[in-house]
């Protein structure tokens, strides 16, 4: 039997989120969930997924709006389903991004009285959403449909346009479920033709979008800050990138070091600044940081991956800024900031030469040529002693590169130096395009290895854990070359999401650094006590991976020494191979998008290093400490 009311109310829903600008869709299976699954898979401008783990979905959603930056939806059935959604929500509200979280429901009639899968959904998700909304039942009045237009527009423009964290639908279906396909589909065909229509003409869109910018007042009060202050030190953050070109200027301009986190895309050769400073992690946990004494601390977005930073900064008594993209983003771990200044560094480059001008007239006063001589002097010596502290920091920054390529040269079979060995040859022969990057180890070590590179780098970190890190993976590398590096654990803990490249094939390649277990937990203190480490905290589950990439069509090669990987890459099993034509690469944004496209056009290989993890432990402190000794005696 074919609900009508229903129908309609689905066609209006969807049409209404593909207006805001929702064109992906990750599905889970299940009953309840069945018109909204049906509507989307129909409409001609939705690309869908198909994952029925929604815990892996969700981090696979996760992956889609980090890669694409777009907003990326997820459709679940009742229950338990939602639940297995929390993970990853967790994660996207921590880290702002746009996910459209659409769970169905049973209506209110069957809600805690015992019902099968019900229960309550409305406001599961609430830490971590920017908002909730409860979708009425459908009842086939105009009033309703309204209603849900109404509702779509005012959270979707805005999660948009701001990206100020997920939103949450919970969507009450009412027996029958099943719609009248026939009549979605001439529908949506009749609407295909105005799919910018609101987006593009909206009033509210530009006002929400000039939110975003930083104030003239907010740039002028920052340039100003900029050019009354001897030594000036800048540290990036994620979430800044729409402030990429102006950050880099600046730093530039006025010779300010910038120490940018490995996520926040500012190491990227063609965008760097040329006073960056690369091994600052090594740097906060030397003797010599204490040398570090700038008098102005500008600081752009989310906090640090180095931990060695983060406390530094804490204990610093200079003034410091912190400049977030939204008043939403309130990321002021780890300290108290004297200011906060919002938006995005959204101007061109006459525009910021402008607001130079102005700030240099308004400091030259109106006393006559005698204070501005005196202004003058006072802005070379200014320039003179930033000049003198960023050449400090590019050669103490130059000399633990050397330290480190004298360590690492000599190739000890440890995860470190193999994973070095791995992607110095990995990324001389492949067109990397983006790299993903588990946590506690993997991205440890990448933060060690990578200086300006060409490709972007992801990771969760948000919550910072060890979930849906291959899903997210997966999702990033859909339409592009990438690899993704993660430990066992956190292999094992997302293998369903290994599911997404038997389906739909993907261009990533894995690295798994199996050192049978949790190897974090030997730089934490519970490593000292040796009776019950092992147990609780190391962990080894002694599993044979190769059986995985087995099951979920991948390619498999074992690494236990430096000499394994020389030998892999000379050989000419190392070249990913097309198995159709590379024009079928690019997936049409219609019907044809939901037909496995991808599936079987690349074999991809997971990489397996494997190695000892208290050798790991080890080798990972030497290198430390031989940076701390090679420059302990360094005059800054």
């Amino acid at each position: 039997m074919l609900n009508k009311h229903l129908t309609k109310y689905v066609e209006v829903f969807v049409q209404s989120i593909v207006d805001q600008g929702i064109k992906e869709v990750v599905i889970s299976p299940g009953s309840r969930s069945t018109p909204l699954a049906l509507a989307c898979e129909i409409h001609p401008l939705i690309r869908t997924w198909i994952h029925p783990d929604e815990r892996s979905a969700a981090f696979f959603a996760l992956g889609r709006s980090q890669g694409t930056s777009n907003a990326i939806g997820l459709i679940c059935t009742s229950g338990t389903a939602a639940s297995n959604y929390l993970p990853a929500i967790t994660e996207a509200g921590l880290m702002h991004r746009k996910l459209l979280i659409m769970t169905t429901d049973r209506p209110f009639e069957l809600t805690q009285i015992g019902a099968p899968q019900a229960i309550d959904q409305t406001y599961m998700y609430q830490n971590y959403v920017s908002q909730s909304v409860n979708f009425p039942v459908a009842d086939g009045s105009v009033e309703t449909l309204q209603g849900v237009q109404q509702k779509i527009y005012q959270t979707l423009s805005y999660m948009i346009d701001v990206s100020n964290g997920p939103v949450h639908y919970n969507i009450q279906f009412r027996e029958p479920l099943m719609v009248d396909i026939d009549y979605l589909e001439e529908r949506f065909k009749l609407n295909t033709a105005h799919e910018n229509n609101t987006n593009e003409n909206s009033t509210n869109k530009s006002k929400v979008m000039n939110s975003m910018q930083m104030t003239a007042d907010s740039m002028l009060y920052l340039i100003d800050s900029i050019m009354k202050h001897d030594k000036v030190l800048f540290i990036v953050g994620s979430m800044m990138e729409d402030s990429l070109d102006n950050i880099i200027k600046l730093s530039n301009d006025f010779h300010i070091p910038l120490m940018a986190d490995m996520l926040s895309h500012y190491r990227s050769i063609s965008n760097s600044s040329n006073v960056q400073v690369f091994e600052y992690d090594s740097i906060f946990k030397s003797s010599i940081k204490e040398q570090v004494k700038p008098d102005l601390i500008v600081k752009f977005g989310r906090p640090q991956l180095s931990k060695s930073t983060n406390l530094w900064l804490k204990a610093q008594s200079c003034k410091q800024l912190l400049i977030q993209p939204s008043h939403q983003l309130a990321d002021v771990f780890p300290n108290h900031f004297d200011q906060i200044l919002y938006g995005q560094l959204s101007l061109n480059t006459s525009d910021l030469d402008g607001l130079y001008s102005i700030v240099l007239n308004a400091n030259k006063g109106i006393e006559g040529k005698e204070v501005n001589k005196e202004i003058a002097d006072k802005n070379n010596e200014n320039r003179d002693i930033q000049h003198q502290f960023a050449e400090q920091l590019i050669n103490l920054d130059h000399t633990i590169t050397k330290l480190k390529e004298e360590f690492l040269a000599n190739y000890s079979n440890d995860e470190l130096n193999l994973l070095n060995k791995f992607l110095s040859t990995y990324l001389s022969e492949r067109n990397l395009m983006t790299l993903t990057i588990g946590n506690s180890m993997p991205i440890r070590y990448l933060d060690l290895l990578t200086n300006a590179h060409t490709y972007k780098i992801y990771s969760n970190r948000g919550a910072n854990g060890i979930d849906g890190i291959i899903s997210t993976g997966l999702a990033i590398g859909m339409e592009e070359p990438s690899l993704l590096i993660v430990g066992d654990l956190t292999f094992y803990h997302d293998s369903n999401g290994l599911l997404m490249h038997k389906l739909y094939g993907s261009q990533t390649d894995i690295v798994l650094l199996n050192n049978n277990g949790g190897g974090i937990f030997h730089h934490l203190p519970q490593s000292k006590d040796e009776r019950y480490f092992e147990r609780l905290f190391g962990t080894p589950m002694d599993l044979d991976f190769e059986h995985y990439a087995k099951l979920y069509h991948f390619n498999y090669v074992l690494f236990e020494t430096a000499d394994d990987i020389k030998k892999y890459f000379t050989t000419s099993q190392s070249t990913s191979k097309l198995s159709v034509d590379l024009d079928n690469k690019i997936m049409d944004q219609n019907k044809q998008n939901k037909q496995n496209t991808l599936k079987g056009q690349y074999e991809r290989t997971i990489f397996e290093i494997k190695t000892n993890r208290q050798h790991n432990t080890k080798m990972f402190k030497l290198l430390n400490e031989y940076i701390s000794k090679g420059i302990e005696h360094v005059e800054f």
